[in-house]
């Protein structure tokens, strides 16, 4: 074969730059890839933190539901000094007064702030209250000093308020059953996670018939 016929002969196999064309699309589809996986952990992150923050929310109600059934409890009659809701800024709270033993007791609930001392975090929690001095049955429940005796539920990286208090009376029965009578009547509105990240939803409301609350008739 003469040299010429060899010069003119034409290069088979890949060149440098289909290789480096290649290896530029196999890192992109590993970039995306890479994407893909980091925002399907977040969403699956984001949603265990909102589902833990309802189930908190709901099982700080449920024993704020067990110890309001003592409102009102030994008064013969009770009137709107005796179930009280007070609003200061972000802070929501809920104070009561009953009988035990010929005592009088001033119990409570308090939704507010907090920073954990150890990693500086804030949040919002539900907290009882209870009036240890000078509860009897005329003192003016918002003016006690109270002390936190139980946090209820503590909700982290939560900046607004979550719950809101509201007393009312109300033709009422304890959760629909029996004959409805007159009592007070307590309800909160409760935040949820989707509506904390913005959605378009309605606080869940709670309601809670205050049976030992005898209203003057």
């Amino acid at each position: 074969m003469s040299t010429g016929n060899r010069g003119r002969r034409r290069q088979a196999g890949a060149t440098l730059i289909s290789q480096m064309v290649g290896m530029l699309i196999s890192m992109l589809a590993l970039l995306a890839c890479v994407a893909l996986h980091k925002n399907l952990m977040q969403v699956s992150v984001q949603a265990k933190s909102d589902a833990l923050l309802d189930r908190q929310i709901a099982s700080a109600l449920l024993q704020m539901q067990y110890e309001l059934h003592n409102a009102g409890l030994g008064l013969p009659t009770a009137s709107a000094s005796d179930v009280v809701v007070a609003e200061s800024g972000s802070v929501s709270s809920l104070y009561w007064r009953y009988v035990d033993g010929g005592v009088y007791r001033c119990r409570g609930f308090r939704e507010d702030s907090y920073i954990e001392a150890d990693t500086n975090i804030t949040g919002r929690r539900l907290v009882e209250l209870v009036a240890p001095n000078n509860c009897d049955a005329l003192v003016d429940l918002t003016g006690l000093a109270w002390q936190a005796q139980t946090i209820l539920g503590e909700f982290r990286n939560q900046q607004a308020a979550l719950l809101r208090f509201s007393v009312a009376q109300a033709s009422c029965t304890p959760y629909g059953l029996g004959v409805a009578t007159d009592h007070f009547q307590v309800r909160v509105r409760a935040a949820s996670s989707a509506g904390l990240a913005g959605g378009a939803v309605t606080p869940t409301e709670y309601s809670y018939c205050l049976t030992n609350t005898h209203l003057s008739t």
